[in-house]
């Protein structure tokens, strides 16, 4: 499990990381947040759609969260801060989008 938070945080460090050069820099990434439930099948269908997605366009960063992983504190932080309450939820460029959304469909979203 320790590993498991470890890699939670990286994420969320590397999310931080590019928000923060895209504010300074003015440089613009497609970013990702992927919010899903464990063995929740809506979630794993999501998951396929979003590796379709990568191969694709493979500059696009997804981060995937646990969404009801309390070991962390900053999952909790990043769940009110969006507003996650079901999965799964995709905050695309900072647009929420809940529920299953296809790959053509997300293409929409993306820069």
């Amino acid at each position: 499990m320790k590993l498991f938070r470890n890699h939670l945080i990286s994420k969320v460090q590397l999310f931080t990381l590019l928000k923060n050069f895209e504010e300074t820099c003015g440089v613009n990434y497609d970013i990702i947040l992927f919010f899903y439930q464990v063995n929740h099948s809506k979630s794993i269908t999501q998951g396929f759609a979003l590796d379709e997605l990568t191969e694709k366009n493979p500059d696009i960063v997804i981060l995937s969260i646990d969404k009801d992983y309390e070991k962390e504190p900053l999952v909790s932080l990043l769940v009110a801060r969006y507003n996650i309450e079901k999965a799964p939820t995709l905050i695309i460029n900072d647009e929420k989008i809940e529920g299953f959304i296809s790959t053509e469909n997300i293409e929409n979203y993306i820069n």
